[in-house]
């Protein structure tokens, strides 16, 4: 009965909106005449969530709701969605789907540039133990990248050269892997000679130990894979941190600033 109360009211105005967006899109003419009628009728469908979640806290389709925001406003940030999802009563709270949506905002919060960059323990190749943060006071490279992925390994043997320039001036590179076996990760390190950066799996522990009794690589990505609290999923990506540990810059052919610059920001830095 939520739903259809809920989407009842909703869909009238998003197929609107839909209809408008594609006139809009199909002429430059329409653009002039239509872009009022859309911004009113996105204001509408907000306001119709917004007034579904603020009277229907103890429904679960009120995180249905949330999640139409989160869609339709992606760029007004997580904070609001997170706002709403903790206004809700505490059983619709604690719905694995209400945990999983919190959990994937505040990844998108926490990875964004200007934000301090969320702390992690792994295991490095040699089996020392690596903490993100105990590298404050150097700058630092997340290069996110798997043995499967030929453009990130196309792009190691010029991030080993961006090593190799800048290494002694306090820059560091983290190569996480996204690999989900041992022996494919080991082999890639070797062939691409990448051993001087600081090689880890994206996987916990025990999503390793998970996979050696396991096939269902998938499922292990949804237990603590680093890649997902960095909200990020095509790679390669190279995120860089400063010496305070904030994140300066988010680069990959996904992301908003393309690899290219990420050359341009490392030669303000050192040189």
């Amino acid at each position: 009965e939520d739903y259809k109360s809920y989407y009842n009211e909703l869909n009238p105005v998003l197929n609107k909106i839909s209809w408008i967006q594609s006139e809009i899109d199909s002429s430059k003419e329409a653009r002039t005449f239509l872009i009022d009628s859309l911004t009113f009728y996105k204001k509408k469908s907000k306001q119709i969530s917004l007034d579904f979640i603020i009277t229907h806290k103890n429904s679960l389709i009120a995180v249905k709701a949330i999640q139409e925001l989160i869609f339709s406003y992606e760029k007004e940030g997580s904070d609001s969605s997170i706002i709403l999802l903790n206004s809700l009563n505490t059983e619709v709270q604690n719905y694995p789907t209400t945990q999983m949506i919190k959990q994937n905002l505040n990844n998108a919060h926490n990875s964004v540039i200007g934000h301090l960059a969320t702390d992690f323990t792994r295991i490095d190749l040699n089996g020392k133990t690596i903490k993100l943060s105990s590298y404050k006071g150097k700058y630092v490279l997340l290069d996110f990248w798997a043995s499967w992925c030929l453009p990130c390994r196309e792009l190691s043997p010029h991030l080993k050269e961006v090593y190799k320039k800048y290494s002694k001036k306090g820059f560091v590179i983290i190569s996480i892997s996204c690999d989900s076996k041992y022996e494919e990760w080991i082999n890639a390190i070797k062939l691409d000679n990448i051993q001087s950066f600081i090689n880890i799996l994206s996987f916990t522990k025990s999503d390793m130990n998970f996979l050696k009794t396991n096939d269902k690589i998938g499922d292990a990505s949804w237990i603590g894979e680093l890649r997902k609290q960095f909200n990020l999923m095509p790679i390669p990506v190279e995120i860089l941190i400063n010496k305070e540990g904030i994140i300066l810059g988010r680069y990959g052919p996904t992301e908003k600033q393309p690899l290219k610059m990420l050359d341009q920001k490392l030669s303000e830095i050192f040189d």
